[in-house]
């Protein structure tokens, strides 16, 4: 009798460990069968028939509690690896994020960078424009002023006496070479503005005689007088003038 009880308890027994040793996680009320046989095993062993019905009771009870906190900590390994994939997501993404904007950046200063070489060399093109347009232009010889040539119709030497007279009275007829040249023509006018005669700047002789009545070279002491002058050791200012001791001209009759 006691034999074949111990048999019958072995082999309760290794179903009930084949059972236990199940994941637990994955079938918690399998786990529970197998920790109630195995309970009611040992109550059998140890206490009988009423022994075996506590054991099986306390073993399922053990059985279902232990499933119970395996399938927590399964399910909080499995939280736990979740978060950790959605960590490793997020740094995945940031260090992305962070990569975009190191690339938008370097972008934005190579365009930075080109705009200013841009704006460099448009200033440089403006400073060599602006210093060619403040350059002077090259100045072209000015050419030789022909000589004036004989006014037509004047007699050169009522010119000269008209040259001489002007050149006493200061008017800078120019030389007294019997051309009326431009300067002669000026000193003429001024000479009649400032007498209040009739502006023609044409030599003449009423105008001769008018440059004589306002005592040019009237006197032969005058004549006299300036020969007797010097300007800087030079030649007497009478002669330099071509004034010589003769009558003074007259107009033709």
């Amino acid at each position: 009798m006691n034999g074949s009880k111990t048999k019958g308890l072995a082999v309760v027994a290794l179903v009930a460990v084949g059972l236990v040793g199940a994941p637990a996680g994955a079938d918690p009320f399998r786990g529970a069968v197998g920790a109630g046989l195995l309970g009611a095993g040992i109550g059998g062993i140890a206490g009988g028939s009423s022994g075996a019905a506590k054991g099986a009771a306390i073993g399922a009870g053990v059985g279902l509690l232990g499933g119970a906190a395996q399938q927590e900590r399964r399910q909080q390994q499995q939280q736990q690896q979740q978060l950790e994939q959605q960590r490793l997501q997020q740094q995945q993404a940031e260090a992305a994020r962070l990569q975009a904007e190191q690339d938008r950046l370097a972008l934005e200063r190579q365009r930075l960078e080109m705009e200013q070489q841009l704006h460099r060399e448009r200033m440089m093109m403006q400073q060599q424009f602006s210093a060619q347009q403040a350059q002077p232009a090259p100045l072209q010889p000015a050419a030789a002023a022909p000589a004036p040539a004989p006014a037509m119709g004047h007699d050169p030497g009522l010119v000269s006496d008209i040259q001489r007279s002007l050149t006493i009275l200061g008017f800078q007829p120019g030389p007294i070479d019997g051309l009326l040249g431009a300067n002669t023509v000026v000193a003429i006018k001024n000479y009649e503005t400032q007498h209040g005669l009739l502006v023609t700047g044409q030599p003449s002789w009423p105008l001769l005689e008018h440059m004589r009545a306002r005592g040019v070279v009237e006197e032969r002491s005058v004549f006299l007088r300036a020969q007797r002058r010097f300007v800087g050791g030079q030649r007497p200012v009478a002669e330099r003038l071509g004034i010589v001791e003769q009558e003074v001209r007259r107009p033709p009759v």
